[in-house]
């Protein structure tokens, strides 16, 4: 069936620049990530990335990335997306909000600063291999940051220009990804619709879609949309709760 959720605010379709928590609920349906955490946030789980080693010095690490895995509109996942992606976030000009995360990749902050045009740290070995390379070890680089970045497929992005990857409406269209969930329609303030993704890695969802709707945007209007059985699930304030 259709799991009915309340619609985000402030929707963020920017995988790039998401910075709502809202959003990160609704980007983990339609992206995937190297790595995640586990159900119960106290471990790092294999996602894209199926396995990963780290140098003994905590500098590199080294991915063995899902083979097999297709985007949205078929074409294959590659190490050159997961590239792509980070130098993506590392453009100054897409004004990321996790590019200061990242700035410990060796090579990072020169290409932030726009003093070099490639991130050393950043390396496709092969298809299906990738490594990043820190300047110094860091003990929340696994867990803390590779698990809150989407991979955006190259092939898409590669080449709108940074200035519109910052404008909403950009992202209002070629919602394409590799995550369980695809991106089916949108219209502002009303709806968003994800339909099922019958061949997503992880296997075939158990639901047909998530529709995202509006129903207000006060605690009291979602708590009263909850009662009526308009969505399915929400967070509610204490107050609300008899």
């Amino acid at each position: 069936g259709t799991l009915k959720l309340a619609l985000p605010q402030n929707v963020d379709l920017n995988p790039i620049g998401v910075r709502n928590v809202g959003a990160f609920y609704l980007q983990s349906s339609i992206y995937d990530v190297l790595l995640t955490s586990s159900a119960n946030w106290d471990a790092v789980e294999p996602a894209l990335a199926e396995k990963w080693t780290v140098s003994s010095d905590g500098l590199t690490y080294t991915f063995n990335l899902r083979k097999g895995v297709n985007w949205h509109d078929g074409q294959a996942f590659t190490a050159k997306d997961v590239e792509f992606t980070y130098k993506l976030f590392l453009n100054k000009a897409v004004g990321s909000y996790f590019s200061k995360n990242l700035l410990t990749i060796k090579g990072a902050q020169d290409f932030y600063d726009g003093k070099s045009q490639t991130v050393e740290g950043l390396k496709v070995v092969d298809d299906n291999t990738f490594s990043i390379t820190l300047t110094k070890p860091s003990a929340a680089f696994a867990f803390s940051t590779l698990t809150q970045h989407s991979i955006v497929p190259m092939h898409v992005w590669k080449d709108v220009s940074a200035d519109d990857l910052t404008k909403p409406a950009t992202w209002e269209k070629n919602q394409v990804g590799t995550g369980p969930f695809k991106f089916s329609s949108y219209q502002a303030d009303k709806f968003l619709e994800l339909v099922r993704h019958d061949t997503a890695w992880r296997g075939k969802p158990l639901l047909d879609k998530i529709l995202f709707v509006r129903v207000g945007t006060t605690p009291e209007a979602i708590a009263a949309a909850l009662e009526k059985g308009d969505i399915d699930y929400a967070q509610i304030p204490s107050t609300e709760i008899d």
